[in-house]
């Protein structure tokens, strides 16, 4: 049996003892200065309210970029329901970003699309409404006009929103 040694890691703020492997040691390295990178990356891009969202970002991208090994080009019924769950409940408008940027490589699976089109009626963030008009529009997904229509509805709805929507309508009939 391999003796575990002690290491110390920092993701995002904070430091975590770990005990490993001699072996693995340079792969647990390797992929804390990644998940610091893109943290990092994250913070540039992306407005958060604090290191926890930073993280979430994190972990999401890294079940993306997770999903096509193995010769699996697929996304998994489980990740796709965790993000979709992510994208229609998470507090923070970045993260739900994120999300969405992240299924957006996906598109391909019916399930993957037919979530997105049933979260067009949840989100009440004009950055959110608007992110998902810009993908409905690329896919061509007609299913999504209905939920567009019913957003126009909103008396409140943002109106650079609200011009985006009518076009992307216009788009798709």
């Amino acid at each position: 049996m391999s003796e575990l040694i002690p290491i110390n890691i920092v993701i995002g703020d904070r430091t975590y003892r770990i005990k490993t492997k001699v072996s693995d040691e340079e792969i647990i390295r390797k992929t804390v200065k990644m998940i610091n990178d893109k943290i990092i990356e994250f913070k540039t891009q992306f407005a958060g309210k604090d290191m926890q969202d930073y993280i979430a970002m994190v972990i999401i991208w890294y079940a993306i970029q997770n999903a096509g090994k193995e010769g699996n080009p697929m996304l998994n019924k489980e990740v796709v329901d965790a993000l979709l769950t992510t994208l229609n409940n998470d507090p923070n408008v970045n993260v739900r970003l994120v999300t969405l940027e992240a299924l957006s490589h996906f598109t391909g699976e019916a399930s993957v699309r037919e979530g997105l089109v049933q979260s067009i009626a949840l989100q009440d963030s004009p950055l959110l409404q608007s992110a998902l008009a810009d993908v409905m529009l690329k896919l061509q997904e007609k299913r999504s006009v209905k939920s567009f229509r019913k957003l126009l509805e909103q008396k409140d709805l943002n109106n650079s929103v609200r011009s985006k929507i009518e076009q992307t309508i216009t788009g798709l009939i």
